[in-house]
């Protein structure tokens, strides 16, 4: 290996200055903290090995499950190398771009299988390589840009234009593929270290877990070569394209917009095939995936989608209905003890519908809260718990005072106002708002244009010789360009003095004459400008050109786009309502898919609340199949505003919590019983196990904390029921003795309390210590001596009638007075403490822990 080493440097000079550079190079490459790991392939399939080593991309999807546990056992991070190797041979090597979540992915370079130079080659585990060892391996790697073409052919792409394929049109026409991440910027010429730099300042900027992965999407697609194929995919069942890469990654900010996101990463390219295909691809969750060869000819290979309906043009495309896979709206109600984790289930369970194609199982706790308040925030998710007092005017709507500031005096007035379940359904209902006959008008394009260059500091277009510059609004709302120049550090100077104005209504001639001079905008020439202005106005205006194409372009661009479809300026709930209201209006209709965005809206405490009272008429349109937009659609006028429909969308799911130990199931309202789903959530020693494992060494203080949790329920299901057992949750974060103590006094005893109304002689039966009315343990074993309980969590002493009160009194006994020991509440050291804990044990368990804890008696 080192004679190899000094033949490659041989160019150095001598052997002191070849091992002075490899040595101040071995020092730099430490300095960065950039190791190299050997991973071993020997456990696949030799046809699976192929194609994995065969992709430049690797997701978590492609990690298999032993692959990902033995890269878990390292600390792996972003930015370090992978040679993966069978038998002591690379087949390929990568670099780490996420390892969050413990879900792998990286970016790969297929190689021919050559020798690793290893004296021993890793099997079943991660191997941390030597400068020395990982010089070699690398040299072996062909000398490429930092995503260099395939050497063996085209590789193979998955491309999603948009939700829907909304953006296909504008990719056909345009012949261009596009993807978003505005804020990552121009990556021409970037390296991979420096766009990691740029990507962990957009994360601190916006720190949403699922947007790593897009960025990295971003980076792979910035690789993308001439000549490979992308394929533009509807969902997981369409393919609406097939392609040839003629020109490679660019940068072009403000030219391409796919539901109003910015997808200003380009590569152009040659769409052979405009022809749909019905595939079945369930693995296609991210926007850009790396496909097989063998993926690829199945996809050619794919039957055509039959067309139902002639093409029209470009906006009437857009208006095409999701692929006919239903909403399967969920109405569930997750019931059970207090402390069984209802309230995050809920949480995760919203998610899950939220985000159908996110794997959220190896999600903490914590992190599912903070995506949910997220949600919240986006208002895709809202919370509300019932109260005795929460109604109907609260959930649904309701009349509420306001003072009138425009009468003198301030006097009150009631308007009306919508709930949080109407609020989330209109929201819902917008989702699914197709608007078939109508297309934005001038003024609703204008102002939008106008809104999107006020909302940025600096918005750049580019005109049509290519040339940049930035847009101002005038104070008389027309459109102002001015030249500027863009330097390598991002700043823009502008000269004022040689702007030029786009007036709005010269900018609406052109729009209402485009199909005279265009649509296109590139089709809109100087010439075809100066000749329309001649014979309208009798003069040219062509010293205007540039800023009324520019405008005409934006203009353009918004018209294409989903936004537009979606009618930003007009409130979503006010133009549901509408449709609502007039079904006719406008030709708009509502239909609902799968892919169409969900809402969720959780119940907190439902069982508390009365029912009939806060939901209503509400109670018919909540079943799936009255939903909006299906067969049964049912529509209602609501008690407060009775000249107006409402109904309930399928994309909007309602989950209800249901504490057991306050109310029985068996006393819910019929008619809610039969419109939910109820799943019951019990106490579950396992989750204790589980969570403990992870955090306490000890394992007999694990097997104690599950012994006395399973005895305690026991009890209370023989004394009273199952819908009062204690939940796990309260015992989650114990982690000693002195915790478990904690537990017991603020939790268990007060909830004992409760349960059995201050009877006392059921509380110590639970707790494992039982008087008879003389004060003496009902108990034998082990935990008595001396006819006296060994350490009982409750003590009990008998009230003499005679020596409390002085007499025999006709209407009083003697009686026993319990409270909890003093030496436990104080809280004391664990040899002071087991006892009192094993005595809440049966007598079968009391031996065994007490001997692994080595009590003595």
């Amino acid at each position: 290996m080192y004679a190899t080493l000094l033949e490659r440097h041989k160019g150095l000079g001598d052997i002191l200055e070849t091992g002075e550079t490899l040595w101040t190079d071995f020092n730099a490459s430490k300095s960065l903290k950039i190791r190299a790991w050997a991973v071993p392939l020997d456990m696949a399939d030799e046809m699976e090995l192929v194609a994995f080593c065969a992709k430049s991309r690797i997701e978590p999807e492609d990690v298999d499950p032993f692959l990902a546990t033995i890269l878990s056992a390292v600390d792996l991070a972003e930015g370090e190398m992978l040679a993966l190797m069978t038998a002591g041979d690379v087949r390929a090597v990568g670099t780490v771009t996420s390892t969050e979540g413990g879900e792998f992915s990286w970016d790969q370079i297929p190689l021919e299988p050559f020798p690793s130079g290893l004296l021993v080659a890793p099997q079943f585990e991660v191997k941390e390589l030597t400068a020395a060892e990982r010089e070699e391996i690398w040299s072996h790697v062909p000398k490429q840009e930092e995503f260099g073409a395939s050497t063996t052919g085209p590789r193979y792409w998955k491309i999603a234009p948009g939700r829907n394929a909304v953006g296909w049109p504008e990719w056909r026409d345009k012949g261009i593929a596009s993807i978003g991440w505005p804020e990552l910027g121009d990556l021409t010429g970037l390296s991979k270290s420096e766009f990691d730099i740029r990507a962990n300042e957009c994360l601190l900027k916006f720190p949403d877990g699922y947007k790593k992965r897009g960025m990295g999407q971003v980076w792979t697609f910035r690789g993308i070569k001439p000549g490979d194929k992308i394929v533009a995919n509807d969902g997981k069942s369409v393919v609406v394209g097939i392609g040839t890469v003629v020109n490679g990654y660019s940068y072009a900010p403000n030219s391409s917009f796919v539901e109003g996101e910015d997808y200003c990463h380009q590569i152009g390219v040659y769409w052979e095939s405009q022809e749909r295909r019905k595939v079945n691809r369930p693995d296609w969750f991210s926007t850009l995936k790396n496909l097989s060869e063998e993926d690829y000819n199945e996809i050619l290979s794919a039957p055509q989608v039959e067309k139902t309906e002639p093409e029209g043009e470009t906006l009437e495309e857009i208006k095409t209905f999701p692929p006919p896979i239903p909403c399967n709206p969920q109405n569930i109600i997750l019931y059970g003890p207090p402390g069984t984790g209802k309230t995050f289930t809920t949480a995760r369970r919203a998610l899950q519908l939220i985000l159908p194609e996110q794997n959220l199982d190896d999600l903490s706790d914590e992190t599912v809260m903070r995506v949910f308040r997220e949600k919240q925030a986006q208002g895709q998710a809202e919370f509300v718990t019932f109260h005795q007092s929460y109604g109907y005017e609260e959930f649904v709507e309701g009349l509420r005072p306001v003072l009138d500031a425009a009468e003198e005096g301030g006097e009150v007035k009631y308007e009306l106002h919508d709930g949080v379940f109407k609020r989330i359904a209109l929201r819902a209902a917008a989702e699914g708002l197709l608007l078939k006959d109508e297309t934005p008008g001038f003024d609703t394009l204008w102002a939008q244009l106008l809104l999107n260059v006020e909302g940025e500091e600096e918005r750049l277009a580019k005109s049509i010789s290519n040339k940049d510059y930035v847009l101002r609004i005038s104070s008389r709302g027309n459109l102002q360009i001015y030249p500027c120049t863009v330097e390598e550090d991002g700043t823009i100077s502008t000269t004022r003095d040689s702007g030029q104005t786009a007036g709005k209504e010269l900018v609406r001639l052109l729009w209402d004459n485009r199909n005279e001079l265009g649509p296109k905008p590139e089709e809109l020439t100087t010439n075809k400008t100066t000749e329309f202005f001649g014979r309208t106005y009798g003069n040219a205006g062509g010293h205007q050109y540039t800023a009324l194409w520019i405008a005409y372009k934006e203009l353009y661009t918004l018209s294409m786009s989903a936004a537009s479809r979606r009618l930003d300026l007009v409130a979503p709930a006010a133009r549901v309502q509408q449709v609502l209201d007039k079904p006719s209006a406008g030709g708009a209709s509502f239909s609902f898919s799968a892919d169409t965005r969900q809402y969720v809206l959780i119940i907190d405490e439902i069982n508390r609340g009365n029912i009939s009272k806060i939901l209503g008429e509400l109670i018919t349109i909540l079943e799936p199949d009255k939903r909006l937009g299906t067969p049964g659609e049912l529509k209602l006028p609501l008690s407060y505003s009775p000249t107006h429909r409402f109904a309930v969308p399928p994309n909007l799911h309602v989950i209800g919590t249901m504490n057991t130990a306050d109310r029985s199931i068996a006393l819910m309202d019929v008619a809610l019983r039969r419109r939910f789903t109820f799943e019951e959530l019990m106490p579950d020693a396992g989750i204790i196990r589980q969570v403990l494992q992870k955090q306490v060494t000890s394992k007999p203080l694990i097997d104690l904390i599950v012994d006395v949790f399973e005895a305690l329920n026991a009890r209370i299901r023989f004394i009273y029921d199952r819908d009062h057992q204690l939940g796990h949750a309260y015992f989650l974060g114990v982690r000693s003795l002195e915790d478990l103590r904690r537990v017991f006094v603020e939790r268990v005893i007060p909830l004992l309390q409760e349960y059995f109304y201050g009877a006392w002689d059921k509380i110590c039966l639970v707790l494992g210590c039982p008087y008879t009315e003389e004060g003496l343990p009902e108990r034998n074993g082990s935990v008595v001596k001396d006819k006296a309980y060994v350490a009982p969590i409750i003590s009990a002493t008998t009230f003499e009638e005679e020596a409390t009160i002085g007499f025999d009194h006709s209407d009083y006994e003697n009686r026993l007075d319990h409270c909890i020991s003093s030496r436990f509440t104080r809280g004391n050291d664990a040899e002071v403490l087991v006892p009192f804990f094993l005595g809440v044990l049966p007598d079968k368990q009391y031996e065994g822990h007490k001997t692994a804890f080595e009590v003595v008696s």
